[in-house]
C-alpha cells in the first residue's frame, strides 16, 4: 500500500489458535512398552525405566534415592509405521497373561536386581517379564516374547 507517496507497512497483532470440530479426538500420548529395573542392594540404590510412547519417543530415565536426583534421555524416536507394527503386536497379548518361571526349582537370591517389562493392554499396565530373585519370567502370549526383546535392547544403550 501507499499512503501520501509513502510504502506503508504494518504488522498484524493477530493470534490464530486451533479450532476443533466437538467430534475430534486428541490421542494422549501414553506407554505402551515400559522396562523398570530396581537396585536395591547397591553402593548407590536407583531405579532405571524405560518408556516406548504412542508418539514413538523412546525415554529413559534412572533415579537415585540417595541424593534424590534423576536422569532423563531420549534415546531415540521410532516412526509412525514402527509405532503401528507394535501396537499390532501389542493386541495379540492377552490381559490376563500368565508368566512361566524358566527354572522354578533353582534357588532363590534376594539380592539381586530386578527387572519388569510392562505392556499396556486395554489402558491396563499388564506384566509380560520379571527377573526377580535369580529367576526369569516370561509371557508366551501372542508376540509377547518379541515385544520384550524388543524393549531390553534399549536398555544395552541407556547406560
Amino acid at each position: 500500500d501507499r499512503f501520501q507517496g509513502k510504502k506503508v507497512t504494518g504488522e498484524s497483532k493477530m493470534s490464530l489458535a486451533l479450532k476443533m470440530k466437538k467430534n475430534d479426538v486428541i490421542e494422549k500420548t501414553s506407554v505402551l512398552l515400559k522396562y523398570q529395573q530396581n537396585v536395591a542392594f547397591s553402593p548407590r540404590p536407583s531405579s532405571r525405566t524405560i518408556t516406548i510412547e504412542s508418539n514413538g519417543k523412546v525415554i529413559a530415565r534412572e533415579n537415585f534415592y540417595y541424593d534424590k536426583t534423576e536422569t532423563k534421555t531420549e534415546l531415540a524416536t521410532l516412526s509412525a509405521a514402527a509405532v503401528k507394527i507394535l501396537k499390532e503386536k501389542l493386541a495379540t497379548v492377552k490381559e490376563d497373561t500368565e508368566l512361566v518361571d524358566e527354572d522354578k526349582d533353582a534357588p532363590r537370591c534376594y539380592d539381586a536386581p530386578s527387572s519388569y517389562v510392562f505392556a499396556t493392554i486395554s489402558a491396563k499396565e499388564v506384566k509380560i517379564y520379571a527377573t526377580e530373585s535369580c529367576h526369569t519370567l516370561k509371557s508366551y502370549d501372542g508376540e509377547a516374547v518379541s515385544l520384550t526383546n524388543f524393549i531390553l535392547g534399549f536398555t544395552h544403550i541407556a547406560r
